[in-house]
């Protein structure tokens, strides 16, 4: 019977842990994407390339464009 138990909790972990990491690479890209849109619509679609390869930058523009809250 604990082993059933013990079966059961560790499935739903991992599904919970499976949609958590969905919905955080889903959140992610959605916040790069709306980067991207407010910098070309600023004409800054070049610093939107170089926050691509520089993940310093892509905090910074984030917090500027209060897509993030400065830490």
């Amino acid at each position: 019977m604990d082993a059933a138990l013990d079966y059961i909790v560790a499935e739903g972990e991992a599904r919970g842990e499976a949609r958590g990491e969905a919905r955080g690479e889903a959140r992610g890209e959605d916040k790069v994407n709306r980067l991207g849109i407010l910098l070309s619509e600023s004409g800054r679609t070049n610093d939107f390339l170089r926050s691509l390869s520089d993940k310093g930058l892509q905090k910074k523009l984030f917090v500027e464009f209060g897509l993030e809250k400065a830490k």
